[in-house]
């Protein structure tokens, strides 16, 4: 899997972390907060999100 996406629904808001696999390890590639838009290109396609989005 090249890719990984962790996604954290902590207390104060959802965190998500992207890694890539270089080297048969994987690497953290971005973290994003809620309340900070960001564009994550760690994966085939980039993907434009808010991690407080991801909580009702």
């Amino acid at each position: 899997m090249p890719f990984l996406w962790m996604v954290d629904q902590g207390r104060l808001g959802s965190t998500v972390s992207t890694h890539v696999l270089k080297g048969g390890r994987y690497v953290e590639d971005t973290t994003a907060g809620p309340g900070r838009a960001v564009t994550i290109t760690a994966a085939p396609v980039p993907v434009s999100l808010d991690p407080a989005s991801l909580r009702p």
